[in-house]
Order: C-alpha cells, then sequence, then structure tokens
C-alpha cells in the first residue's frame, strides 16, 4: 500500500531542512493519494525531493513530522524513539531517583512524537494524544511502555479521548478516556522529596504539570526562610494541580 504524498510549494522546503517538525496548510502545493485525519504522509519538494514523514491533519497544521528520513518500520521507529526518551530521562538523573518517581517521558515534538504528552507516575502512564494520528498508535506506544519498564509499569491510562472527541457527535464506547492495561486509582507521588496526591482521571491534563518541576524548585530556593505573608500555611486542596502544587512547594521551605 502506497503513502500518501505533501508536495510543498517553492521554497517551503527551506524549513523542513531545517528539521522544522510542522507543515502549515498554506506550504501545500498539492496532494497525491487518499487523505484522512491522521494518515501518515510522505513530504517532498516541489522538485520531488523527500523531506520527511509525519501525519496528516485537517487544520491550520497539515502535518506533524516525527521522520526527517525514509521510514521502513512504522512501529520499531516509535519503539525507537521511546527507548530514546527513556534514556534521556536516565542521563538527568530522573529514573530510580530516590527523590523523584514521576517524570515527562515523552514531550511531544521535544522527543520526536508531535502531539504526544506521556507522563510517569511511580509505575502508572498517563498518555495524552493530541492528534488522531498518534492516538492510533496507542497500542504500539503500550508495547514500548512494557518494554521499558517492564514489572514496574502497573496501569497505562489514555486520556485523549475527552480532548480529542468532546465535540464529535459519535456515541463509539471505544472513544472515551481509559485503562490500556492495567487500573489503578490516585496516587501518591514524589517531587524533589515533597508528596503529592495526583488523580490523572479527574485533574486537568493528565493529572499533575510536570513540566513545572524545575520552576516549583525555584520558588521553594527562593522562598526558603521567607515569612508567610501571603497566608498559604493551611491545608492545600488539588483542586487546581500548577497552582496547589506551587502552594507546596513554598510550603516546604
Amino acid at each position: 500500500m502506497s503513502i500518501p504524498r505533501v508536495v510543498l510549494h517553492k521554497h517551503k522546503a527551506d524549513a523542513v531542512k531545517r528539521f522544522h517538525p510542522w507543515i502549515f496548510s498554506g506550504a501545500i502545493k498539492q496532494t497525491e493519494g487518499e487523505l484522512r485525519e491522521g494518515a501518515v504522509v510522505d513530504v517532498y519538494s516541489h522538485a520531488g525531493e523527500f523531506l520527511a514523514t509525519g501525519h496528516y491533519g485537517t487544520g491550520t497544521i497539515a502535518v506533524k513530522i516525527f521522520a526527517f528520513a525514509p521510514v521502513t518500520d512504522l512501529e520499531q521507529l516509535f519503539l525507537e524513539k521511546l527507548h530514546t526518551a527513556y534514556q534521556l530521562r536516565q542521563q538527568l538523573g530522573l529514573v530510580n531517583s530516590p527523590t523523584t518517581n514521576c517524570y515527562r517521558l515523552i514531550n511531544a515534538e521535544g522527543d520526536g512524537f508531535p502531539g504526544l504528552i506521556i507522563d510517569w507516575y511511580n509505575g502508572v502512564a498517563v498518555m495524552q494524544a493530541h492528534s488522531i494520528g498518534m492516538y492510533e498508535q496507542r497500542a504500539v506506544l503500550v508495547r514500548g511502555l512494557q518494554q521499558i519498564y517492564g514489572a514496574a509499569l502497573k496501569a497505562v491510562y489514555d486520556k485523549s479521548a475527552s480532548l480529542l472527541f468532546r465535540h464529535a457527535a459519535s456515541q463509539d464506547a471505544s472513544r472515551r478516556d481509559q485503562y490500556l492495561l492495567g487500573e489503578s486509582g490516585p496516587l501518591e507521588v514524589m517531587e524533589f522529596g515533597h508528596r503529592f496526591l495526583v488523580d490523572w482521571e479527574t485533574g486537568q491534563k493528565t493529572g499533575f504539570f510536570l513540566d513545572q518541576r524545575e520552576h516549583r524548585a525555584l520558588l521553594a530556593h527562593y522562598a526558603k526562610d521567607q515569612k508567610d505573608r501571603a497566608g498559604w500555611g493551611g491545608e492545600v486542596r488539588q483542586k487546581r494541580p500548577c497552582v496547589d502544587s506551587y502552594i507546596c512547594a513554598r510550603l516546604s521551605t
């Protein structure tokens, strides 16, 4: 089965050659083959030069690129990218850290997975796809997570449907936020020794703003030995995970 092609206008290939992961709809000269939302497409210059492979979308961002070289085995490519992301977290000291057991494993374009977030919460992986193309790779992603974490992986929760299909008329029961592997309720995790109770099912996004880890540490550093002028003492409620996690960091000093 041939892969559909997207051909760019003249001079629109430069950004792709600089490894920009997005192709906007206005850059497309023509398309070849049957296209649908989430389809894998190859991208070519106006002169017929291969440029990249990505997922097609019907919005302003027409293609989200995940490879800048020809892809022969899509599943193997994604598995290799997962392992690369995990190895980077190992190098950063996040894996098996004595003070932090939650971190962002996949940070979308930064890890070569445009439109995908995967967060690790001490045995539970929570994923959220922001594109149909990545949503359709869920089974591959679960297999990759099992390869990486082995017995340490207790559950995988997919929180994509409430984002991708919230305006859809379809009543397809499979299109819902759900566990793809195992089950788990809210879980206590640790970040720089601070403990947080995370509920990814009812919380915002994937349950916790893990990308703000260094900012919380910075706040704790500057707030050390400062008086509580804002009246933040007392109970912290997890209704606003971003704000409340900052309050926790402040109270811990």
